[in-house]
């Protein structure tokens, strides 16, 4: 008698009805969700530490706010109230990064799997235009470039939160008699790389 698949390994589940592409691309796809997830509360963290009000009265108002609208007005606190250069200079190159990831993140989520090309090794992907939702747009995604956008987000992601770390050590230093020490600022990371559409063109073929 066989013995029964084990449901704990990857290539046993979900059944392959309801699967919807390689395991290795799934598994990217997943770590691009949970770490833009990450990026979009970090994005509400840095407004709650700049804002001149308690958690409980910002944290409501930041989250009824979109992504770049929580951006634009931590730009807007950073520029105009942040003395410290280096500072302002690394917060707004985090801001930029965060709003390549999560324009990256928001254009693969909301695409539909149409597909693998195994010859080129790509996944087929198609997404509506979001001006013509009748128009229909068609590109494909390497396994490479699923992977480097999802440690594009995870630099982004460390990035913000050691200088929010920064930020907080210097309110506390603010706050306490005693001297506490402060963090090293993080080194500036490369900006991620837009995805576009289509990146690369797909097979008109197909």
């Amino acid at each position: 008698m066989a013995e029964a698949a084990d449901p704990d390994r990857v290539e046993n589940w979900p059944e392959s009805q309801f699967n919807v592409g390689p395991v290795a691309y799934v598994h990217a796809f997943g770590q691009i969700a949970l770490t833009s997830a990450m990026l979009e509360e970090l994005l509400s963290m840095k407004l709650i530490q700049r804002l001149p009000m308690n958690a409980e009265v910002s944290t409501p108002l930041i989250h009824a706010l979109n992504n770049r609208e929580r951006a634009d007005w931590l730009k807007a606190l950073v520029s105009a109230e942040e003395k410290e250069s280096t500072v302002q200079n690394l917060t707004s190159h985090g801001i930029l990064c965060c709003d390549i990831c999560l324009d990256n993140r928001n254009m693969l989520v909301h695409a539909l799997y149409t597909g693998m090309d195994h010859q080129a090794a790509v996944m087929k992907l198609t997404k509506r235009s979001r001006s013509d939702p009748l128009k229909e747009m068609k590109f494909q995604v390497s396994l490479e470039q699923l992977r480097k956008i999802a440690d594009e987000m995870g630099e982004t992601t460390n990035f913000m939160l050691e200088l929010w770390e920064y930020v907080r050590t210097r309110q506390m230093k603010a706050r306490v008699e005693y001297d506490l020490p402060l963090p090293p600022l993080p080194e500036k990371p490369a900006l991620p790389n837009r995805l576009t559409i289509p990146p690369p063109p797909a097979d008109r073929r197909a």
